[in-house]
């Protein structure tokens, strides 16, 4: 049986920082919003409060995670369904 192609990590940047990150958040539907990933679900996580809540800022600029950096763990879902929620959110 072969991969189908579930299970990526996309890594976004979104401008106005932190503000913008939690706008963001507030406005997705379908995905969820998490402290951790690893579900068949999409889930989204904010790094600087999350994964990566106990690095310097130093170490933060090094990995390149900035306030505006969301991940988002892609799940079974069909991917029309979370562009379009990803893309709903965006707007302001």
């Amino acid at each position: 049986m072969g991969a189908k192609g579930y299970g990526a990590v996309v890594t976004v940047e979104l401008p106005g920082g932190r503000p913008q990150v939690f706008s963001f958040l507030s406005r997705l539907r379908l995905i969820g919003s998490a402290t951790t990933v690893g579900d068949v679900y999409t889930l989204c996580l904010y790094p600087r409060i999350a994964s990566h809540r106990n690095q310097s800022a130093e170490m933060l600029r090094q990995m390149g995670i900035t306030d505006g950096t969301v991940r988002i763990a892609v799940g079974i879902e069909a991917v029309d369904d979370l562009v379009q929620d990803i893309l709903s959110a965006v707007q302001p």
